[in-house]
C-alpha cells in the first residue's frame, strides 16, 4: 500500500488531496482537506501546507496524528501574551525571545543513520540525500539543528525511505511475477 497527496491552492486556502494506492491496482481518493492561510507569505503557505498534509492523512488512514505544532501557526496568529498590571512604575527589564532548543546528539545521529540508508538503498550519494531531504523539510542547516526541525526533517526521511522501499519491493515484485 502506498499513499500521495496532491497541493490544491485557491482563495487563500491551502487544500490537500489523499489517495491511497494498492498493488492491485485499486484505489481509495478523498476530497481535498482546506485549510485557510493566515499570512500571506512562504512561511504561512508552508505551515497551511503541513498542517493539511497531515490531517488529510490522518483521516485517509483513521489514526490519529502525533502532537500538533502547526496548528497554531496555519489557523491563528500569534497570541500576544496578556498584559500585566502592576502598581509599582518602575521600569521593566524587556525580555529576550528564548531560543529553539537543539536537537540533542541522538536526534542528530538518527538523522544521519536515516539518510545513511536511504543513501544505500537508492544508490545516492549522501550528500545529495541530505540536500534534497532537508530542502523538502525546510531545514536551512544541520549544524545547530532545532528539535523542530529535527522533527521536520525525520518525517521527511521516514517518508523518502518508506518511497524507497515500497518502490524496491514493487520491483521485486516484478521480477518474480516475470519468472
Amino acid at each position: 500500500m502506498s499513499y500521495t497527496q496532491a497541493l490544491i491552492t485557491e482563495d487563500g486556502r491551502v487544500g490537500i488531496s489523499t489517495i491511497i494506492l494498492h498493488k492491485s491496482g485499486e484505489f481509495m481518493a478523498f476530497d481535498p482537506a482546506y485549510v485557510p492561510v493566515k499570512k500571506n507569505d512562504a512561511q504561512g503557505y508552508g505551515s497551511a501546507e503541513t498542517y493539511a498534509r497531515r490531517y488529510s492523512l490522518s483521516a485517509a488512514f483513521g489514526i490519529s496524528s502525533d502532537v500538533d505544532d502547526d496548528g497554531n501557526a496555519a489557523s491563528q496568529e500569534q497570541s500576544k501574551p496578556a498584559r500585566r498590571t502592576t502598581r509599582s512604575t518602575s521600569a521593566r527589564k524587556p525580555t529576550r525571545p528564548t531560543a529553539p532548543k537543539l536537537a540533542t546528539k541522538a536526534q542528530t545521529d538518527e538523522l544521519k543513520k536515516l539518510m545513511e540508508e536511504i543513501s544505500q538503498h537508492s544508490n545516492q550519494d549522501l550528500k545529495v540525500v541530505a540536500k534534497n531531504s532537508m530542502a523538502k523539510a525546510k531545514v536551512t542547516s544541520f549544524k545547530n539543528i532545532s528539535m523542530q526541525d529535527a522533527g521536520y526533517l525525520k518525517k521527511e526521511l521516514d517518508t523518502e525511505l518508506m518511497e524507497i522501499q515500497q518502490a524496491n519491493e514493487k520491483d521485486s515484485d516484478a521480477a518474480f511475477a516475470g519468472l
